[in-house]
């Protein structure tokens, strides 16, 4: 006999309107929000490890990390600038924990 253990398991990704409806501001602003986190992303493609940031799905529907997109949003003005001080890896059991 087998014993089966379950944990629940938090919502990793969100889709656009949840990120503008998270970080509280218009559509428009969010447009540009994620378009920095894009390039960010892109840019820098190994910071967010060990999570994936950005995942399509089937319907071609863009989808975000949760924690990724928090971290990026508490510290964006840093992270844009080019700053190396801060590390994902370092502040991802805060994120946990706080969200």
């Amino acid at each position: 006999m087998e014993i089966v253990k379950v944990r629940s398991v938090i919502q990793m990704w969100i889709y656009p309107k949840d990120v503008q409806r998270l970080i509280g501001k218009k559509q428009t602003s969010t447009y540009y929000f994620l378009k920095d986190f894009r390039e960010f992303c892109k840019d820098r493609p190994n910071y967010f490890n060990p999570v994936k940031p950005i995942q399509s799905d089937l319907n071609s529907d863009v989808q975000y990390n949760y924690y990724a997109i928090v971290h990026f949003f508490e510290n964006r003005e840093l992270l844009m600038a080019g700053t190396r001080s801060i590390k994902f890896e370092n502040d991802l059991e805060r994120l946990k924990e706080a969200y």
